[in-house]
């Protein structure tokens, strides 16, 4: 998950409406990361939450994902047989 913000500050973000919140990883305060592969299938509401050195905060970034890791059902491919006919 890819975050910016344009003043120096932090950020944060839940996927199940605050209960857990997760740091998000940043090497120059306005350019933060998350990577976790390991989502379970699912519906989501990602919700990012900020905070600048100034003290301004923003709560109301939030997108909607889902998470669908079975496979597709194989496709039939029907066979032809070939007669001979003497």
């Amino acid at each position: 998950f890819p975050v910016t913000i344009y003043e120096l500050g932090s950020a944060w973000f839940s996927l199940n409406g605050g209960t857990i919140n997760y740091t998000m990883t940043t090497s120059d305060n306005l350019n933060f990361n998350y990577t976790n592969s390991s989502v379970p299938d699912g519906n989501y509401i990602f919700q990012v939450f900020a905070n600048d050195t100034s003290g301004n905060n923003n709560f109301t970034e939030n997108l909607t994902f889902s998470v669908n890791t079975s496979l597709p059902p194989s496709p039939l491919v029907p066979t032809t047989k070939t007669r001979s006919l003497f």
